[in-house]
């Protein structure tokens, strides 16, 4: 048959080219572009064996699938399409061969189909009274709630939380459409939310609701889209699949959603959006595994979460998502203060540079690479064209803006770090990252005051996450505030028992005219080093406080030899403002490219 774009009509069924919808007797059916591309090919090739590694050169040209992929699309389409006026099925399997579209279809010329289209547009259906606000205008703002998982199986709350989190980020990629962020919608974890209350809480047209049964190795998703304003059901579905197709699983969900919400991405976005992240089962668990501790902000966590990502690209070594998630994991061991950025940033660029290598239109990896880049390689330049190109690839990448904005601060450029702070925190109001890094715009601007509510607004969203009590601490010490200083140091210092708290806490104690404690607390810090990683930029900024420049600048030597991070801060921070007048000072921005 012709290849060219035409319409088919086989049966009840009406095939746009064109516009890409399928009619069963003047009404849309939904299907996802996939299903629709597989589809199509096989109308084309009507009465014709498709072999199956054909089909799939066709449908997804750019990208490695397996067969199991294509057997979910042909599920699908049977599914849709129910039986052939004859009684038989419009789509035959061929054993051990492929498959062959058996029912007679005749090409529509364009103006047949221009009036069939119309007539769907202007047939009633039901209730089409009480719902043509929702036929006929796009939904604008939708909030995926967090998948309940029913039952008391702990096991399986990483999954609920995996598909949760895949499905926002993969919506938020539509430039017409706002999606609220994670932390937000995070906090209406309940089996009792009313949709509609919570729906006017967060102020969209939609939302979408899920729950979670896990058997053995089986999961089953429910998923509902809801019209806030009256309460309607738009579209629902039951999947009942392996638990090792969960991310297929999460993709239908999204490009579902997607069709359902007549939206489109621009460019080459939409054909590759919703393509699987990995054929590997078990590769897809243990990345939601690794995102699910990677999430919660603790040291231990990051360790987990590294484990999972590392078990996952074993698994699967072309998962790019998997690759890039390790890179920035990896890249937070010092400033936990867990390992020299000497031993873990070469591999977290390492694994960055092999997610763009098998996927270059990845923003989450130009994201990666640019944060190794900027805090290893201290190439400033080279880390904002990645930044750059993340934010081409999607603009709405909330830790790019973040990171970009860090950037930005550590050369002096406060204005446009704050830019870019300020339009993290509006994608994303409750991201604790987003938050901590305008803290940081705020504290490092000599604007205390404000950094001071900025960190207290951390604190009562998370307890015990430290860098903000450390950075609420720190602004404090700028404030002349010294007593609060200690006191928030040392409740830093029961949340995580590290070298980089302490030392914090014996800047404060010099600074409060007790040297004494602050020259105990370094010798404890350099007894340490013999034993565990003590990030020598923090032993320098306590010799500076001190006011030793000599041995401060020794430490100094020693933090870039080990490509510290936190030099990053060096020439902004008020730390070490006592030494801007040394030419020592000057030499090592200059290596640092801060000059």
């Amino acid at each position: 048959m012709d290849s060219k774009p035409h319409s088919y009509e086989f049966g009840p069924f009406l095939l746009s080219v064109k516009e890409r919808v399928l009619l069963r007797d003047g009404q849309p059916v939904p299907l996802t572009p996939k299903a629709f591309d597989t589809l199509l090919v096989l109308i084309q090739n009507s009465g014709v064996i498709m072999q199956k590694r054909e089909l799939l050169d066709k449908v997804w040209p750019d990208t490695f699938v397996g067969e199991a992929t294509l057997s979910q699309n042909i599920f699908t389409l049977r599914k849709v399409l129910g039986l052939a006026p004859p009684g038989s099925q419009y789509i035959e399997t061929i054993p051990k061969r492929g498959y062959r579209f058996v029912e007679k279809v005749r090409q529509v010329p364009s103006d047949s189909d221009a009036a069939k289209e119309e007539a769907a547009a202007t047939s009633p259906a039901p209730h089409s009274a009480d719902k043509s606000r929702n036929q006929n205008e796009a939904i604008d703002s939708l909030a995926i709630l967090p998948f309940v998982s029913e039952g008391d199986d702990t096991e399986a709350e990483y999954l609920s939380e995996g598909i949760t989190e895949s499905i926002i980020n993969s919506l938020s990629l539509f430039s017409n459409l706002k999606v609220v962020a994670r932390s937000i919608v995070f906090r209406h974890r309940s089996k009792d939310a009313h949709p509609q209350e919570v729906g006017r809480q967060l102020g969209v047209r939609a939302l979408l609701l899920g729950r979670v049964i896990h058997f053995s190795k089986r999961i089953i998703v429910r998923v509902e889209l809801v019209d806030v304003e009256n309460g309607w059901q738009l579209w629902g579905e039951q999947y009942d699949r392996e638990l090792e197709d969960v991310l297929a699983v999460q993709e239908e969900i999204a490009d579902l959603i997607s069709e359902t919400i007549r939206l489109q991405l621009p460019g080459r976005a939409s054909s590759r959006q919703f393509e699987p992240y990995t054929e590997g089962s078990e590769a897809g668990q243990l990345y939601l595994r690794g995102r699910y501790h990677f999430n919660k902000h603790t040291a231990d966590d990051y360790l987990k979460a590294i484990e999972y990502f590392d078990q996952s690209v074993a698994k699967a070594p072309f998962y790019a998502r998997a690759y890039a998630a390790l890179a920035d994991a990896l890249a937070l061991y010092d400033f936990y203060g867990l390992k020299p950025s000497s031993e873990t940033m070469s591999q977290a660029k390492a694994a960055a540079a092999k997610a763009l290598e098998i996927d270059d239109e990845l923003p989450e990896a130009h994201t990666s690479l640019a944060y190794v880049l900027m805090l290893y390689d201290f190439d400033w330049i080279g880390a904002n064209r990645e930044f750059t190109r993340s934010l081409k690839l999607n603009p709405n990448c909330i830790h790019t803006h973040y990171w970009q904005s860090r950037l930005l601060l550590s050369r002096g450029q406060f204005n446009s770090a704050l830019a870019a702070s300020v339009r993290a925190m509006e994608l994303d109001s409750l991201n604790i990252s987003s938050n901590l890094h305008l803290g940081w715009c705020y504290f490092y601007t000599s604007q205390y005051e404000r950094a001071i509510e900025q960190m207290q607004k951390i604190i009562e969203m998370e307890r015990d996450f430290w860098p903000a009590r450390v950075m609420l601490g720190s602004a404090y010490v700028e404030s002349n505030k010294i007593v609060e200083a200690i006191e928030e140091f040392q409740r830093a210092s029961k949340v995580l028992d590290s070298p980089v708290v302490q030392s914090y806490l014996g800047r404060a104690y010099a600074l409060s005219g007790d040297r004494a404690r602050a020259k105990r607390i370094v010798g404890e810090l350099k007894q340490q080093a013999g034993k565990r990683y003590v990030p020598p930029y923090f032993v320098g900024m306590l010799y500076a406080t001190l006011d030793e420049k000599d041995s401060a600048f020794e430490w100094l030597e020693k933090a870039y030899e080990a490509r510290n991070q936190w030099l990053g801060f060096l020439k902004i921070a008020p730390e070490f403002h006592n030494l801007r007048d040394d030419s020592r000072f000057n030499s090592l921005l200059k290596r640092l490219r801060l000059s």
